[in-house]
């Protein structure tokens, strides 16, 4: 047990080390026009610090603080309890490739309907980069951090009205994931709205048609439960590794093309 939480803490810190140095050079290559300090009045080597350090310690707590919750409620961790397999590796990148099919299915079918064409695809480099800080910023804040931190708020509102017991927790979860999960999805595309909105030049959301809403909706609900359900079934790098190949083949497969 001791041996696992050390593998978990180890690889954790590698993925937040990593993800802290792709915002630097994601955040430099964009002039600093990155995350939060895109708004700030700094000059662009300290808004690309500033990113930085904001992800650093703001996400590293967040993801250590849900690995925390999430053991209370006997979730699975960063690794699966087995030694992963060879199904480990390739069902998420099958399940990316499906979302992605699912995203140009939408794409192509929702440009000609809102008059907006298709969406917006960031340019290469940036677009790896974009590929890899989504997968491991977004699994990190809307399911490692997310679905244990709404479980935990439900139970302790349930606790303080209903009068139930700390041993009930591992029942509650298995009520509780999907709607966590379905919310956590929701979130995420709400996340998602004010760079959509810089990039078509609007003003606010209501320059965003209805349609195109229902389209986001459709394409990162579906990433939202199953990239849950990878997390669910083998571990937070199960679903990094869904978002991964969704996001590879939908922003440099498809975006590519144009």
């Amino acid at each position: 047990m001791e041996s696992n939480r050390n593998l978990e803490l180890k690889t954790y810190l590698i993925m937040i080390s990593g993800l802290t140095l792709l915002t630097g050079f994601n955040s430099f290559i964009s002039g600093g026009n990155q995350f939060i300090t895109n708004s700030l009045p700094l000059p662009a080597v300290l808004q690309i610090v500033l990113n930085m350090v904001i992800v650093l310690f703001l996400y590293g707590l967040l993801g250590l603080y849900g690995i925390k919750i999430g053991r209370e409620f006997k979730l699975p961790g960063i690794w699966p309890d087995q030694y992963p397999g060879f199904s480990y590796w390739i069902e998420p990148a099958l399940l990316g490739f499906l979302l992605a099919a699912l995203y140009i299915f939408l794409d192509l079918s929702f440009a000609p309907l809102h008059n907006l064409g298709y969406l917006p695809q960031p340019e290469m480099p940036e677009a790896i980069l974009v590929v890899l800080i989504s997968a491991l910023s977004g699994e990190l804040l809307f399911r490692l951090f997310l679905i244990p931190f709404g479980a935990y708020l439900i139970v302790m509102l349930w606790r303080k009205f209903g009068g139930i017991g700390l041993e009930t927790k591992d029942r509650i979860i298995k009520r509780i994931f999907w709607p966590l999960a379905g919310a956590s999805g929701v979130i995420y595309v709400l996340s998602y709205l004010p760079n959509l909105v810089y990039s078509y030049g609007g003003e606010s959301l209501s320059n965003l048609p209805g349609l195109l809403l229902v389209q986001l909706l459709l394409m990162y609900g579906s990433l939202g439960m199953l990239a849950a359900w990878q997390y669910k079934r083998h571990g937070f790098l199960a679903a990094v590794q869904v978002h991964f190949w969704a996001a590879l083949f939908w922003h440099i497969g498809w975006g590519g093309m144009f």
